[in-house]
């Protein structure tokens, strides 16, 4: 199953750039066709239970930012699930004009474009998220991620590895991380997180934290240990 990877992670770095900083593939184009579990979306932008730190501002969401634009962002995520992804992009677009401090959005934004190779625009909603919340776990992921596609894969194991402490039950962390340390050589930390990452992705996951202007529950606070065991 590790060769598969291996394999896999081959693919992935023939789509990144080669330490150049230039522009990148979709990140879909980049996976291989059985890694495709790996490949983010938007819905990368919510925290699920026990598997990252929830900031401040994230608690505050529910009454910083309109009704509606928690509505709109919440179906976005549904319509990307069911595969209408240019439905999705528009009302995510349109959440983030209603609600210009609504930091999840634009880092759902960013995801969506770097998905389709629009790095320039990804990296601007990317930098409005971060700005708005730097203490935002996902949207620092996602940096992570595109900084693996512009080829500074020192840069992102950096990123990445220090992420991967605080959140060590998101998969998505852990894949791209191993990518970068096998384009950096380091070969026996990256199969580490590889299998880690499979691990995530096969072990049935919690319940999704549903956005609270969909839900009048809020989320219960659960340990990643509570998650892995």
């Amino acid at each position: 199953m590790l060769l598969a990877f291996l394999a896999g992670a081959l693919i992935v770095g023939l789509g990144a750039a080669s330490g150049t900083g230039t522009a990148v593939d979709p990140i879909g184009e980049g996976l291989a066709s059985d890694r495709k579990e790996f490949a983010p979306t938007m819905a990368l932008t919510q925290t699920e239970h026990g598997d990252a730190a929830v900031s401040l501002r994230e608690l505050e969401t529910e009454v910083r930012i309109p009704r509606r634009a928690r509505e709109l962002y919440a179906k976005a995520l549904d319509a990307e699930r069911k595969g209408n992804r240019e439905w999705a992009v528009e009302r995510m677009r349109t959440a983030t004009e209603m609600a210009p401090g609504f930091f999840q959005a634009h880092a759902a934004l960013a995801v969506a474009y770097l998905n389709t190779g629009r790095t320039e625009e990804a990296e601007q909603h990317l930098e409005i998220s971060l700005r708005l919340d730097p203490d935002y776990l996902p949207a620092r992921e996602v940096k992570g991620l595109m900084l693996f596609f512009r080829g500074k894969f020192e840069e992102a194991a950096d990123l990445l590895g220090g992420l991967v402490k605080r959140a060590p039950c998101r998969k998505t962390i852990h894949y791209f991380l191993a990518q970068a340390l096998l384009k950096l050589g380091k070969s026996e930390r990256a199969q580490y997180h590889f299998q880690t990452a499979e691990d995530l992705a096969r072990r049935p996951r919690p319940t999704a934290t549903r956005p609270w202007g969909d839900s009048n529950v809020r989320p219960r606070s659960r340990s990643p240990w509570q998650t892995l065991h």
